[in-house]
């Protein structure tokens, strides 16, 4: 992204995260059409490939984020090193079959356009902004014809369907290894009350990494003084 374009996606990019992630797939639809027929569980990794490449040129991505206790983390994370990208297995692709609430559905990978018909009627209907329960119901292939029946069994599941759903969701869209950092503070606070099992970490996602695309974009490109220069 050039600059004028980067502006315009801070300035326009939604406080609601449902409506945030509809953002961020029609800039990548903007780029590029044929991302249309690309499949669902690989478009968090393309949206935030595209931003990375537009922050920076290196393997090293320095982060700004805050922990479950406020306290600001910066940390200097390798893409190569840091940023491990697991292919989804054969047999996932090839889908499942689902028991929940006593009923069996087709559990099959939607492409990002099939995707976003289910992801247009929850934005409109309002029915649940949590955007892992709509990709897992966008899993199940039924939806287009029961969708109330479907909704339920996502919505309202217990017990064990919350841990097949729950597999579902680590199988097909926990593509990336979360990334742990260490906050200092946390840490000795820790110890301190005699807790040297949790160590200060944090675990963060692929999608906490890019908080403020602006200013990750200034903090990882630093200028030279002499570039900058006042009369």
């Amino acid at each position: 992204m050039c600059f004028p374009e980067v502006l315009e996606y801070e300035d326009n990019l939604p406080e609601d995260r449902l409506e945030r992630y509809v953002y961020d797939i029609n800039m990548l639809a903007k780029d590029d059409p044929n991302i249309q027929e690309v499949l669902l569980c690989d478009i968090d990794y393309l949206i935030f490939k595209k931003k990375l490449l537009s922050i920076g040129n290196s393997d090293k991505y320095r982060i700004s984020i805050k922990d479950n206790n406020n306290h600001v983390l910066e940390e200097d994370l390798y893409i190569s090193k840091h940023i491990v990208f697991k292919p989804l297995e054969e047999k996932f692709l090839r889908g499942a079959v689902v028991t929940l609430a006593g009923r069996e559905w087709n559990v099959g990978m939607p492409t990002l356009k099939e995707f976003k018909k289910v992801l247009a009627y929850y934005v409109r209907l309002r029915k649940t902004t949590d955007i892992r329960l709509i990709r897992l119901i966008s899993l199940i292939e039924e939806f287009d014809k029961k969708p109330n029946l479907v909704e339920n069994s996502v919505l309202h599941a217990e017990k064990d369907d919350i841990t097949k759903l729950a597999m579902l969701d680590m199988w097909y869209f926990e593509r990336v290894e979360p990334i742990t950092v260490v906050c200092e503070q946390c840490r000795k606070i820790q110890e301190e009350a005699g807790d040297f099992e949790k160590g200060g970490k944090t675990k963060i996602g692929l999608g906490d990494l890019i908080v403020s695309f602006l200013r990750d974009v200034i903090s990882n490109n630093p200028i030279n003084p002499n570039e900058l220069v006042f009369k």
